[in-house]
C-alpha cells in the first residue's frame, strides 16, 4: 500500500490561519512557538433613527412660506404630513426638507399648524402658530399697564414727560420755567430748558441742549450745558442759570435765544433775580449780589454752614439755606432748615418764624412760637405772603407735607396738608409718584404750583389737582384689563402660539421693598386683549428669574440663578416649567444656589449648571440655554446635553430679524441675517414713551417678543406695548 505524504510546513500553516476561531492544538502542535490569535471581526453598532426639525425663523408664521429641514441620525427616506385641521399646503411629501406655505385668507386668530417628518418609524413634529397679518396702521400702542413714567415729551398737560426737575421759576405771563436734567448714557448730565404754559402744556425752548454735553455759549442750536442746579426768571425774561458739574457757571438765555455765560466760577448753586433785575447767587451757607459787570460781593453769611445767628452781612451764619423769593422792595426770605430767615437789601438778617433749636412736628404761630418740621422750598404771594413748603416725618417714618403761610409779620399757618407716596423701601418701585420738593406762586393765574421729581400739581380751591407730567402710579401689581392693570418693575417677555404674552414682574421684598436682583417669582400672563392676570406669586422661589420662553402647550420654561446678593461664592441655578395654571416644579438643575461647582449633563435634576439663561426654543420643543461659556440644549424630556451652538434663527422674528431692545439709548434695535443692526423704534438718547408713529419713543425698554407676523410686544417704562412694524 503506498504511503500518503502529509503537507509540507507552509501549507499547513496556511490551512490553519485560514480558520477561523482555530486552537493551538487543531494546527499539530510542535514547533514550540505560540502563533497569534485572529481576533473576530468587528460589527457596526446599529444607529437609532433620529430626527431633528429646524426653520429659520420664528416658530409664529404669517402669510410668507417657510421651510423646515430634518437633520437624520442616519440615511433614510424622510416622509412629511401637514396635521390634520391645520391650515395650508406643503410643497411635497418627502425629502430632505419642505416648504409650508399658509393659506391665501388671513386668518383671524392664533391658528395651531402642526407639521410631522416621519424616517423608519421615527416621527418628529413640528408645532407652529398660523398668527394674523396685521394690516393695521405701525406704531406703538398700549397692550396693558401705565403710561405715567419719564421722559423729555411736550405735550399737553398729563401728557408731558419731564426727568428731573431740578429748579423751576414763574415768568409774567404766568408760565413755569423748568430746569429739566437729563442724564447721558456717558454718565454726563445735560438740561433742557422747558417752559409750561398756563394750561400745562411742556415746550422745550432748548431742544438740542440735551443731545451734546459742554458749556458752549451761542444759540440754541450749538449752545451746551450741563446739570442746571439753579433757574430765575428776570422781569425782561431773560432766564439765568447756575450750570454746575462740579464748577458752577453763572449763565442766561437771553430772548434772542443766545446762551451767554456771566460768571466761568460763581459763589453758589443757586440763583434769584428781584423786580429790578438784580441777580443774586447763593448756596447753603451764603448769598451774594452779581453786579452788572459780573463781579460778586457778600450780601449775607459765612463761607461754611454754621449754627444760626442774625446780624449784619457776613457777621450773619445759616445753617442749611434750601431755597430763597423776594419782596417787591428787595428784601430776601430764604428757607433755612426749620426757620424762615429775612435779608434786607443791606444785609441784615432776621429770624422771621420758627426756632433753631426746636425740631419735631408743624405747629402754627407767631415769630418764635411757629414751628416748621423742614423747609424745603419757599415763594412770594401777591399779599407779599412766604408760602412755604415743610416737610413731616411721623412716627413711623411717612413723610407728608404741608403748604404754610407766613405773613410779613411772621405769623405761620398751615393752608394745605398733603400725604406723601407709599412708602416702598430702599428700592423705589419704578414709575410711582416722588414727594414734592419744590414750590412757586404763580401770581399771573393765582395759584401755588408744586414739583416732584418729573410732574408739576398745583393747588386749587384747597385741593391739589396734576398740573403737567405724570410720574405714574406703578408702586403695585394690579391685575385688570389694558390700562387699569399695573405692573411694579418689568423685566422679561415671552409669547406662547395663543398670542398670550407672560412678564416677569419685581422680585421678592427685600429691605421693605422689591429688588429685581433678588429672588422671588411674580409672572403675570397678558392676554391679546390686554387682560392681566397674576400667574404665580411667590416670594420664597429661591432663584433670580432672568428669561423664560413659551412651549407649544402654554407651559412656561423659565431660567433662574443665584440672586445677585447671594452670599459667599455661590452661583448654580435650574430650568423650571409652569404650567397654564400656574403650577411650578424643577424641570432641570438646582433649585437653590449652591457652592461653586460644574455644568455637568443629565436628565432633570441629575444635569447641573453654572449661570443658566434660556436663549430660546425651536419648533420641536427643544430648549437652549446659555451657561457661561457653553450652550446646553435641553429636550422636551428633560434631557440636558452639551452642544457646540445654538440653531440658525432660534431668535429670529418671522421676518427673519433678531430683535434687541437697548435700555439705556432708549432704542429697538433690527438685525438682520448680514449682521446689519438698526434703529427702528425710538430715538437714540431720548427718553420717554410715546405712542405715535414710528419711530415714537420708548422708556428704558427691556426686552421685545414677537407675538406674530410684524407685531411684538415690548417692555415700556411700566407698560407693555403692542408694536406694529411695516409689512
Amino acid at each position: 500500500m503506498a504511503s500518503r505524504s502529509l503537507p509540507r510546513a507552509s501549507t499547513w500553516s496556511h490551512l490553519c490561519s485560514a480558520t477561523l476561531l482555530a486552537t493551538l492544538a487543531a494546527c499539530g502542535g510542535g514547533g514550540g512557538g505560540t502563533p497569534a490569535v485572529t481576533p473576530p471581526p468587528v460589527t457596526p453598532p446599529v444607529v437609532a433613527q433620529t430626527i431633528s426639525l429646524s426653520m429659520p425663523f420664528s416658530r409664529i408664521v404669517g402669510s410668507k412660506p417657510v421651510t423646515l429641514t430634518a437633520a437624520l441620525g442616519q440615511s433614510a427616506d424622510v416622509t412629511w404630513a401637514l396635521g390634520a385641521g391645520s391650515p395650508g399646503t406643503l410643497s411635497a411629501t418627502s425629502g430632505a426638507s419642505v416648504t409650508y406655505t399658509p393659506p391665501a385668507a388671513a386668518v383671524a386668530v392664533n391658528t395651531p399648524v402642526t407639521i410631522t417628518a416621519t424616517s423608519a418609524g421615527v416621527t418628529a413634529t413640528a408645532r407652529l402658530a398660523l398668527a394674523p397679518d396685521p394690516r393695521q396702521r405701525t406704531g406703538l400702542a398700549l397692550l396693558a399697564g401705565s403710561l405715567g413714567g419719564n421722559g423729555l415729551i411736550d405735550g399737553a398737560a398729563t401728557a408731558a414727560r419731564y426727568n428731573v426737575i431740578a429748579a423751576m421759576d414763574t415768568d409774567s405771563d404766568g408760565n413755569l420755567v423748568v430746569a429739566d436734567l437729563i442724564n447721558n448714557p456717558n454718565g454726563t448730565t445735560m438740561t433742557a430748558i422747558r417752559r409750561i404754559g398756563p394750561d400745562g402744556a411742556a415746550l422745550t425752548l432748548t431742544p438740542q441742549a440735551f443731545l451734546s454735553y459742554g458749556h458752549a455759549d451761542g444759540d440754541t442750536t450749538h449752545a451746551q450745558t450741563g446739570a442746571v442746579t439753579g433757574l430765575a426768571v428776570a422781569p425782561n425774561k431773560d432766564i439765568y442759570l447756575v450750570d454746575n458739574d462740579g464748577t458752577a457757571r453763572l449763565r442766561v438765555l437771553r430772548n434772542s435765544g443766545q446762551l451767554v455765560t456771566l460768571q466761568s466760577a460763581t459763589p453758589g448753586n443757586r440763583v434769584l433775580v428781584d423786580r429790578s433785575g438784580t441777580v443774586y447767587v447763593y448756596n447753603s451757607a451764603r448769598i451774594t449780589r452779581v453786579a452788572a459787570d459780573g463781579s460778586s460781593t457778600v450780601l449775607a453769611g459765612g463761607a461754611d454752614n454754621a449754627a444760626q445767628a442774625d446780624g449784619q452781612g457776613s457777621a450773619a451764619r445759616f445753617w442749611n439755606i434750601t431755597d430763597a423769593t423776594v419782596d417787591a422792595t428787595g428784601n430776601l426770605y430764604v428757607s433755612d432748615a426749620n426757620t424762615l430767615r429775612k435779608i434786607t437789601p443791606s444785609g441784615l438778617v432776621s429770624t422771621v418764624a420758627g426756632l433753631a433749636s426746636a425740631s419735631g412736628a408743624s405747629v402754627d404761630g407767631s415769630g418764635t412760637a411757629a414751628r416748621f418740621s423742614e423747609l424745603l422750598s419757599v415763594s412770594l404771594d401777591a399779599s407779599g405772603n412766604v408760602q412755604a413748603l415743610d416737610q413731616m416725618l411721623d412716627a413711623s417714618g411717612n413723610v407728608s407735607y404741608a403748604l404754610r403761610q407766613v405773613t410779613p409779620a411772621g405769623v405761620a399757618s398751615t393752608v394745605y396738608q398733603g400725604s406723601a407716596p407709599p412708602f416702598t423701601g430702599i428700592f423705589a418701585a419704578k414709575d410711582t409718584a416722588t414727594r414734592v420738593v419744590q414750590l412757586r406762586f404763580n401770581a399771573t393765574l393765582g395759584r401755588t404750583q408744586l414739583a416732584h421729581t418729573a410732574q408739576v400739581d398745583q393747588l386749587v380751591a384747597g385741593k391739589v389737582q396734576p398740573f403737567s407730567g405724570f410720574e405714574g402710579d406703578s408702586d403695585s401689581e394690579i391685575d385688570g384689563p389694558g390700562a387699569s392693570a399695573r405692573f411694579v418693575r418689568l423685566s422679561r417677555l415671552a409669547a406662547d402660539l395663543s398670542g398670550n404674552v407672560y412678564t416677569l414682574d419685581f422680585a421678592k421684598p427685600y429691605g421693605g421693598a422689591r429688588n429685581e436682583d433678588t429672588n422671588g417669582l411674580w409672572l403675570r400672563k397678558i392676554t391679546p386683549d390686554g387682560t392681566v392676570s397674576t400667574l404665580v406669586a411667590d416670594p420664597s422661589f429661591a432663584l433670580k428669574p432672568n428669561a423664560m420662553a413659551a412651549d407649544a402647550d402654554g407651559n412656561i420654561y423659565l431660567s433662574a440663578g443665584a440672586p445677585q446678593i447671594s452670599l459667599g461664592n455661590r452661583n448654580g441655578g435650574g430650568l423650571f416649567k409652569v404650567t397654564p395654571d400656574g403650577k411650578v416644579s424643577l424641570f432641570a438643575g438646582a433649585a437653590a444656589p449652591v457652592a461653586v461647582g460644574s455644568s455637568t449633563d443629565g436628565t432633570g435634576s441629575a444635569a447641573t449648571f453654572l449661570a443658566p439663561q434660556l436663549e430660546g426654543i425651536d419648533v420641536s420643543g427643544n430648549l437652549y440655554l446659555t451657561d457661561g461659556a457653553t450652550i446646553r440644549k435641553v429636550t422636551p424630556q428633560a434631557v440636558v446635553t452639551t452642544v457646540a451652538a445654538l440653531p440658525a434663527g432660534l431668535k429670529a422674528a418671522p421676518d427673519g430679524n433678531v430683535y434687541s431692545a437697548d435700555p439705556v439709548q432708549n432704542v429697538i434695535y433690527a438685525t438682520d441675517a448680514s449682521g446689519n443692526k438698526s434703529a427702528v423704534v425710538g430715538v437714540a438718547g431720548v427718553l420717554g414713551t410715546k405712542l405715535t408713529s414710528l419711530p415714537a419713543g420708548l422708556e428704558h425698554p427691556t426686552d421685545i417678543v414677537p407675538t406674530g407676523p410684524h407685531s411684538f410686544a415690548v417692555i415700556s417704562g411700566s407698560a407693555v406695548l403692542r408694536l406694529l412694524l411695516p409689512n
